[in-house]
Order: structure tokens, then sequence, then C-alpha cells
């Protein structure tokens, strides 16, 4: 017999069906205190609670638990979250957050796979992005509609707005291309002086080309306090773009392919200059 008082969880889960990693308890580890709100930038910058941790484990049980159903409106708050993951430092609780939206993401991406936006999606994260010739081909594009004008003729037209809003979105985001880029191709960079150390650099899919300059600004601080740089030739993205939209089966390709990459490296440590591909590579143990 049941009290009446007594809270039941769901005996069938909607939504965690073992795509990804979290676990269906780790829902209910959220007492709702708020801490995580001032350190959430989507609720900031929406006041909105469903634009809130809090807000988006709510809905994650209320479609766990059969009560709503997963549509657009709904996964569109999942889709606002930048996965920063500052709200599990300001956690009383523990959650496991980052887990969580990965998990509810990989859900998304299932439900979304036929569909239009889904397999876009997929072949840009799956044969653009993880491959730098390709990639290559793309952030060219894009540099050159920065520099031949072709961007202030689009955004003086407002053309862009009027076709397509998202789209318009995030061009208005897009950052400046520079001349200057960082490719892996198997170098050595020598320590300058006395060598101390032996470390391989992450280059990663975007940073060497849209970061280029601090790419060798990493570069050259490393070699002057006397430490050697290695960029191993089959490193590939650090797959967190794949596991943030929910393709967690091509972000666990890509991180066994940087595990054997780096490994066959006689180095003393891996330094990554992107704060998102380290924490990705941090958490391959979980990931695999």
């Amino acid at each position: 017999m049941t009290m009446p008082n007594e809270q039941q969880k769901p005996s069938i889960s909607r939504l965690f069906s073992g795509l990804g990693g979290a676990d269906e308890s780790d829902l209910y580890k959220c007492v709702h205190c708020g801490f995580c709100l001032q350190a959430c930038p989507t609720y900031l910058e929406t006041g909105l609670e469903t634009e809130s941790p809090r807000g988006r484990i709510a809905l994650m049980k209320a479609v766990n638990e059969g009560r709503i159903e997963m549509t657009e409106p709904v996964m569109r708050h999942w889709d606002l979250c930048v996965q920063c993951r500052a709200c599990e430092v300001a956690c009383p609780s523990g959650v496991p957050y980052g887990k969580l939206i990965e998990t509810t993401m990989a859900e998304v991406s299932e439900k979304r796979r036929n569909s239009v936006k889904g397999m876009a999606t997929d072949a840009a994260l799956k044969w653009v992005v993880p491959e730098q010739g390709r990639l290559s081909l793309a952030v060219g594009a894009a540099r050159f509609y920065q520099n031949s004008g072709l961007q202030n003729m689009v955004r003086k037209s407002g053309l862009l707005k009027r076709v397509s809003p998202d789209l318009a979105d995030m061009e208005s985001s897009m950052p400046k291309i520079p001349s200057t880029t960082f490719k892996a191709s198997g170098q050595v960079i020598p320590a300058k002086g006395e060598k101390t150390n032996r470390v391989a650099i992450l280059s990663g899919c975007v940073m060497p080309l849209v970061h280029g300059p601090q790419m060798n600004a990493v570069v050259r601080v490393l070699t002057r306090n006397g430490v050697e740089v290695v960029v191993p030739k089959n490193q590939v993205c650090c797959g967190a773009m794949n596991s943030h939209i929910g393709d967690l089966s091509t972000a666990r390709d890509l991180a066994r392919r940087n595990i054997d990459g780096f490994l066959a490296e006689d180095v003393d440590a891996i330094v990554v200059a992107s704060a998102g591909c380290g924490s990705r590579m941090k958490e391959y143990h979980e990931l695999l």
C-alpha cells in the first residue's frame, strides 16, 4: 500500500533510454533551490525559468514521467542551453547537469534523426567539422564573405532577417576570421634554451582556423619557457560539439582517435588552449 504523500518515481523511463551517460535518478537530485539561476547565462539574458538549469531539468522530468510530450517547443529550451556547466559549480546538491543535458540531447537527436534540421546538423558535425580539409574550405568561404564586403551588404539590406531570422542570428554572432591559421601536421617545435618538458598540444577543429593567432601564442609561451611542443598529426576534433547536440556515437569515435593519437607521442602532458575542449577530454573516461 502506498501512502498518499509518498513521492513515487515513474516506473517507465520515457527520456532516459540508455543513449547517454546520465542515470534517471540524477533528475531527482535537484532540490529547486535556485542557486543555479545567477550562474546561468541564458537565464540572466532572458529571465525565463525555462531557460535555466532548474527549468530545463523540470522539463526533463515532465517528459520522463509522461506528463508532457517531447515537442519542438520543449526541445527548443534544451537547444538554447550553451552547456557551459557553470550551474554545476553553484549547485549545492551536486546535480550532474552536464550528463543530464547530454543524455537529453541524445534523445532529441534521435527524435530529429529524419528531419531536415537533424540531417543537416548530422552531416555538418560528422562530415565537415572533424575533417580539417573540409572545415578549412568552409572557414575560407566565411573569411571571403567577411573580407569581400558581402557581409556588410547583407547586413545593411536586412534580407537575411526576412528570409530566415534564425540564420540571421547565427550570422550576427559570426566571429572575425583571421588570416593566420594553425595546422596540426605532426610538427615538433623545439624549446628555447634548455628543454625541461615535452608536451603535446590539442589543435582541434575550429580553434586552429578561428583562433590561429592565439594557438601560435600558446606555442610561443611554452617554447620560451623551455617546453618542446608536439602537434600530433593524427589528432581530430575533441568531440564536444557532437556530444552537445546528442551525437554521442561520433563523439566516442573522435575520443578514441584522439586517445590513440596522443598516446603515440612520448609526452609529459597534453596542453589544451580551449576550455570546452579541455573539459571534454578530461571526461573521456565517462564518455567511453
